[in-house]
């Protein structure tokens, strides 16, 4: 019995290691990154570094600041966060294949900054085919290809355009996909079509493998650009009931700071610690 009782502590142990909460941030705002953190720190497991830390043009040259990238990195590594930087494609170079010439210089990037990996953002607007997100998937199968499992590579995925192609992206395996508006949403998430998008992540992706976006409030919501429709109730109900391994919290203020609602943060600890 008590061999039973210890196993069973182990296991809920390794279920609760097994979670991450990370967070977007504006990646150069570190003073204020390094507060937030050092405010809600049970809030949290690591940072994305929004947005465009490395950029593929169409003929494949990769751009990025290197110092700035090894300081953000070591700024937020050293807070025993993780850190992921965010890389951006032009369209015309997805489309032509011509990104494809910029994969070994973006693995190097990444090596070289010391981060634990890089999730793409990519989200075109126009031909919302297979073909693209073939193209798209090419480049991301290079990536992680050419990266082994030295870092991971990730992607952001939606319910429109060619982001819902995800017998495609499945195919690439990557380590990371992160849900966008489907689930920012509170309306969308708690639906029925939100529990199939999730339900389909998993299916095509892998339960570790398929993390979870969540829209933040603020105590004032004039200040959020985007109004994601999230309380506290929803929010505990959300993470009470879509089996999430993995959340990632999506700044409403990322492009001008304020203040998150204070509420969001007890049910965002109770998840992750349970």
């Amino acid at each position: 019995m008590k061999f039973c009782l210890i196993a069973a502590l182990l296991v809920s142990l390794a279920a609760a290691e097994q979670k991450t909460l990370r967070w977007y941030i504006s990646a150069n705002h570190l003073d204020a990154n390094v507060a937030f953190y050092n405010e809600h720190k049970n809030a949290m497991s690591g940072f994305y570094g929004c947005c465009g830390g490395a950029y593929v043009d169409s003929n494949g040259a990769v751009t990025y600041n290197m110092s700035e990238l090894q300081n953000q990195t070591a700024t937020y590594k050293g807070l025993g966060l993780t850190y992921h930087i965010m890389g951006s494609l032009n369209e015309t170079g997805v489309l032509n294949g011509g990104v494809l010439g910029g994969v070994a210089d973006i693995v190097a990037a990444v090596k070289a900054s010391g981060s634990d990996g890089i999730i793409f953002d990519y989200e075109p607007k126009d031909q919302p085919t297979d073909e693209h997100a073939q193209k798209y998937a090419n480049f991301l199968t290079a990536v992680k290809k050419a990266a082994g499992t030295s870092f991971d590579v990730g992607m952001d995925v939606s319910g429109w355009g060619i982001l819902d192609k995800f017998p495609i992206y499945g195919a690439s395996h990557l380590d990371i996909y992160t849900s966008m508006a489907t689930t920012y949403y509170a309306k969308s998430a708690l639906s029925p079509v939100g529990t199939a998008f999730m339900n389909n992540m998993t299916h095509y992706f892998g339960a570790d493998q398929s993390f979870y976006g969540i829209g933040t409030w603020d105590a004032n919501e004039a200040t959020c650009k985007w109004h994601y429709g999230w309380n506290a109730s929803a929010l505990t109900t959300f993470l009470d009931t879509s089996n999430a391994t993995h959340i990632d919290l999506w700044r409403c203020d990322m492009d001008n700071y304020s203040t998150p609602s204070p509420d969001i943060y007890l049910p965002l600890e109770q998840w992750f610690h349970q």
